[in-house]
Parts: structure tokens; sequence; C-alpha cells
């Protein structure tokens, strides 16, 4: 049967040697766990913040679209007709473009009035 909280207290037995080792080592495991999953979350938190920090730079530069940080290309379009399950009528035509951002992020826009015709 179980005994009362009274009758605990009012006991003169104690915790054995083995009990207090394992309670210690069980709360100094829980202390390690916590002491690295902190860590984790700092070095992820830095990790987001330099992502953050090109992922706005690039995205300046291709809001702002200044023709000095351009990088002149062209790029290939292949229009193609889809006719059932079938492709025909494929048109390639390749158009003078700017482009501007950075590895994360760009837009371009087209050079001279596009290429090719309508």
């Amino acid at each position: 049967m179980k005994k009362s909280l009274r009758e605990r207290l009012a006991s003169r037995s104690g915790e054995t040697l083995v009990e207090t080792l394992v309670s210690v080592l069980v709360i100094a495991m829980a202390a390690l766990l916590l002491a690295s999953m902190i860590s984790a979350s700092g070095s992820i938190d830095i990790s987001a913040r330099n992502e953050d920090d090109e992922f706005y730079k690039s995205l300046s530069a291709a809001e702002l679209q200044k023709d000095t940080d351009a990088e002149t290309g062209s790029i290939e379009i292949t229009v193609q007709k889809k006719n059932g399950d079938e492709y025909t009528d494929d048109t390639t035509e390749t158009v003078q473009v700017d482009a501007y951002g950075g590895d994360g992020l760009a837009s371009y826009k087209v050079r001279g009035g596009g290429g090719g015709t309508p």
C-alpha cells in the first residue's frame, strides 16, 4: 500500500547512493542536451542571418536595375505547340537581355525592344 506524504517525511529511511548517482547522471545528461541544443540554434541563427543578408543584397540590386551593375547576355527561348501528345512547330528565338541581381535572386529586362519577329 502507498505511504502518505506525512509518513514519508517522518520516515528515517533515505535514498540509496545508487539512486542518488542515477538522478545526478540524468540531470547532467539533460543539461548537456540543453547546452547542445542552444549551440545548434545559435549556429542556425548565424547561417540564416547570412543567407538573409545575401538575399536582400540581391533583391536590392534586382529592384534598382542599375545599368552599371548589369551583366549583358542573351537567353534562348523555344516555343512549342502541342498537338495531342506530340510537340510540333518548334520556334527558337534569341533575346538580348540585361541581368541584375546576384546568386540568390536575379531579374532581367529585354535590351533594345526584344529580338526576332513577334
